[in-house]
Formats: structure tokens, C-alpha cells, sequence
């Protein structure tokens, strides 16, 4: 089944090029039913070269959309939306990749009775390997639905979540790639101490989690069955396990997860960009170029703001850096797991055995 009408593309960044792309590739879409609007040119560009319309403005692309993607940083969102509502087809589904912006805050931008559903990819999805959820918004068809599905099963998998789980959704599969990344760091790391070639160590490193991965998926039963059944008795790998558990490793997860939750993923730095952003969308008057230059004069500050936010928007938040700073803080060493099953292999004559079933 194939998505009918004209996708939009309010954004054309890594997450909504990865989201075309994977629309193109598989054949839910044709390119010439693919719009899309960024006020970066190289961005306007790229989608071009996937073979979309580049809309000439946000208003434009709104307007010719029966399915418009969001996909515009939170920071910029009321900058972003700004007069979208008057001109958006009313028929028409709005999909929001912008975490932390709720369905009834993107209401008060596109109007009430706006269809809206909100999804949370992960980069991941950049090769088309991505894990997202997804809620659906006060008056969403069963059509909406599938339309979504469709949109994020192209770029990897998709969970329908009620809104209120999205949150979790966001410090689970959102957050988590920086998580196995920052797992890996610290495996490559613990590697290089015991000797191994800085090298080797990440290209063993990287093969394990693809591997344990598709392992995972592929298998259809539960980690903690795989786990099991990798864990011979006395052998290395219940020797690192157990200076896991010894460590607090289960207690640190959850309190990185806890903490992702409870971010609301805005770096301090940026929190002024919400309140420039939203001075300067109320301040202006879209009806005439004449009256937006007034609300731009040196004498009102807006330009001045706007041109100091311009940078902040580049250091756009992300959840994961709270979640790693919670594991960052764990008393557990780097190498310490690692250090415990060399040390056991080096000990324990029956574990050299061990190596081989426990590789």
C-alpha cells in the first residue's frame, strides 16, 4: 500500500531527508508526490536531488501538503508554524517529529481541529534501521493511522504508544543509540587496556553489537534467554557479568533512563530560544514585508535576538546527554567488567575451556 497525495516536507535535515529517502526506496511514495521546504539551501538542494518539489515557502508547502511532516527542530517550532494554520489544507494529516512538543501544543499552532500525530524516530533511522514510536491525535482515522505506519516503517520499525507514553518512548529507543554508543566507548577502551590494537578493539567492538542485535531480532526470544544461554558457569563471561551486578550496572540504567524522562530535552542554553522565537512570531504581522522589517528594526531588539538565537538553534538539546551524564557518574571503572573476565580466563585453568563456548 502506498500513501497518496502530496508529502510535505516542512524541514529537510538528517531525520527528514533519512524519512524521503526511505519513503523513495521502498516505493511508498513516487518523487513526484514529494514537496518539501528548508530555508537552508544546500538542504532545499538535497531534496531536490531526491527528486521533490522545492516549495518557494513554508505557506506554500502547508498549502499543497495532503500529508505534512514536521521536521524542524522544537526550538524553532513557533517561528516554524507561524501562519501555517490559515493556509494548511484542513483535510490534510500533520505528522511532527519534534520531541517534547506536545499534540494540543501543535494544535494551538495549526488550529483545533487539526488531525496530529506525533512520532519519535532515532538516528538509527539514517539507514534506514531506525526504531519509532508513535501516537495518534483527537480526531485520527484509522487511514491517519496507517499513514503513519507507513511513514515510519519505512526507516525501520513503529510501535503505536498512547501520548503519554512517548516520554519513555523518547529515553528508550530515541535516546538509546547514544547509549550502546557510549557502552561500545567504554568496551573499546576497557579492550586497549588489556592490549588490544585500538583498532581491532572498535571493529570487534562495532561487529558485536550489529551482531547481538540482529541476534536479538532475529531470534524472537528474550535477552535475558540469550544472555543465559552465552554464560557458561565459571566462564569469562559470568565473570564480567557478575562484576556487573557487584557494580550496580541494572541500578545505573535505570536511573539514565529516569533521567532522560525527566529531561525535557532543552539545553539551558537554549531555553532563551524559546522566548526570542515566540516574541518575534507574536510580534509579527506575516500580512506585509513592510511591517515584518518594523518588527526587525534595530529599535525594537528582535533583529538582534534573532540573529543571537540563529546560533543557539545550531546547539540544538538532546535527551541523551542527561542520560549519559547518569552513566558517566556511575562508580562502575571503564575497564573493570573487561579487566574481571581477563582476569578470570588468566586464573581459572577451566575457564580457557569456558572461552570458546562463552565467545
Amino acid at each position: 500500500m502506498s500513501l497518496q497525495g502530496c508529502i510535505g516536507f516542512l524541514g529537510h535535515g538528517n531525520m527528514g531527508s533519512a524519512i524521503l529517502e526511505g519513503l523513495l526506496s521502498r516505493g511508498v511514495i513516487r518523487a513526484d508526490q514529494a514537496m518539501a521546504y528548508d530555508p537552508d539551501p544546500e538542504r532545499a538542494r538535497a531534496a531536490e536531488q531526491l527528486g521533490a518539489t522545492v516549495a518557494p515557502s513554508a505557506e506554500a508547502l502547508a498549502a499543497a501538503a495532503d500529508t505534512l511532516i514536521l521536521a524542524v527542530k522544537p526550538q524553532i517550532m513557533d517561528a516554524a508554524l507561524h501562519g501555517l494554520a490559515e493556509v494548511r489544507k484542513p483535510t490534510g494529516l500533520v505528522v511532527s517529529i519534534m520531541a517534547g512538543i506536545s499534540i494540543a501544543r501543535l494544535q494551538t499552532r495549526l488550529g483545533e481541529g487539526a488531525r496530529i500525530v506525533r512520532g519519535m524516530p532515532n538516528t538509527p533511522a539514517l539507514v534506514l534501521s531506525g526504531a519509532a514510536g508513535i501516537a495518534l491525535g483527537p480526531g485520527c482515522t484509522d487511514a491517519d493511522a496507517e499513514a503513519a505506519r507507513q511513514i515510519f516503517d519505512a526507516v525501520g520499525v513503529t510501535e503505536m504508544v498512547d501520548e503519554r507514553d512517548l516520554d519513555a518512548v523518547t529515553a528508550l529507543s530515541g535516546s538509546g543509540p547514544a547509549y550502546f554508543f557510549y557502552l561500545v566507548e567504554c568496551l573499546v577502551n576497557a579492550a586497549i587496556a588489556e592490549g588490544l590494537a585500538p583498532e581491532a578493539a572498535s571493529r570487534l567492538a562495532a561487529q558485536t553489537l550489529y551482531g547481538a542485535g540482529v541476534l536479538l531480532r532475529e531470534s524472537r526470544e528474550s535477552a535475558a534467554t540469550l544472555r543465559a544461554r552465552v554464560t557458561s558457569k565459571g566462564g569469562t563471561t559470568e565473570a564480567a557479568l557478575k562484576r556487573f551486578a557487584a557494580e550496580g550496572f541494572d541500578r545505573v540504567v535505570q536511573a539514565a533512563v529516569n533521567a532522560a524522562v525527566s529531561s525535557d530535552g532543552v539545553h539551558p542554553a537554549n531555553r532563551q530560544v524559546f522566548s526570542v522565537t515566540r516574541q518575534y512570531c507574536c510580534s509579527r504581522d506575516s500580512s506585509s514585508p513592510a511591517s515584518i522589517a518594523a518588527t526587525s528594526s534595530p529599535s525594537s531588539g528582535v533583529a538582534s535576538d534573532r540573529a543571537a538565537s540563529s546560533a543557539a538553534f545550531a546547539r540544538a538539546a538532546s535527551t541523551s546527554s542527561d542520560a549519559r551524564s547518569s552513566f558517566a557518574r556511575s562508580s562502575i571503572p571503564a575497564d573493570a567488567s573487561l579487566r574481571s573476565s581477563v582476569s578470570s580466563a588468566a586464573m581459572n585453568p577451566a575457564s580457557r575451556n569456558a572461552r570458546v563456548r562463552t565467545a
